[in-house]
């Protein structure tokens, strides 16, 4: 067999070898709509993170999640508001932006890189407005890692950060997903 012929060859088996080893479980591809009632009510069960306990009166928005065959992930949070009332007071939270980074996911276990983080939140209480701007720190090498389950239509995600000790809970984010 000539060289010329060997290589490509041996190109194209190591590619296809590749692919196979770096491909997403199919049914993570597209984009999903994070239930957000659910994170809600995560929220209002409390959570050893959230010192006081949340009384949410009211909430809108979307967060959506667009999952490539490049591995690749967009998280879009957009008009997310939520009225809740914490120790009597009313306040008012606010987020935009996006999350972007690298996913991995086969056989139920799966791992997320965020990259970039570019959310913004604007807290509204007793007549005052903070603006807490996008926070570059929370993104980085420390992936969320945890086991999903999915359909062509549900997404369940169980996740936490990799290195976190195990009595820690784990992030707040919608475990439930549909198309």
């Amino acid at each position: 067999m000539k060289f010329s012929r060997v290589v490509p060859l041996t190109v194209a088996i190591i590619v296809g070898s590749a692919q196979s080893v770096l491909a997403l479980d199919e049914c993570l591809l597209g984009t999903w709509n994070a239930d957000i009632s659910e994170l809600v009510r995560q929220m209002e069960e409390g959570q050893p993170s959230i010192p006081v306990q949340l009384d949410i009166a009211d909430f809108s928005g979307s967060v959506t999640v667009t999952i490539s065959d490049d591995m690749r992930y967009e998280m879009l949070t957009q008009d997310f508001v939520m009225k809740q009332n914490v120790d009597g007071t009313e306040v008012v939270m606010q987020m935009n932006g996006d999350n972007v980074g690298t996913i991995d996911g086969k056989d139920g276990t799966i791992s997320i890189v965020t990259e970039t983080f570019d959310v913004t939140t604007i807290v509204e209480m007793s007549g005052q407005q903070i603006v807490l701007p996008p926070r570059p720190q929370e993104a980085g090498p420390e992936p969320f890692t945890g086991t999903y389950s999915c359909t062509d239509t549900e997404l369940t995600l169980l996740l936490t950060l990799a290195d976190l000790d195990p009595n820690v809970p784990p992030p707040l984010l919608p475990h439930r997903w549909t198309k």
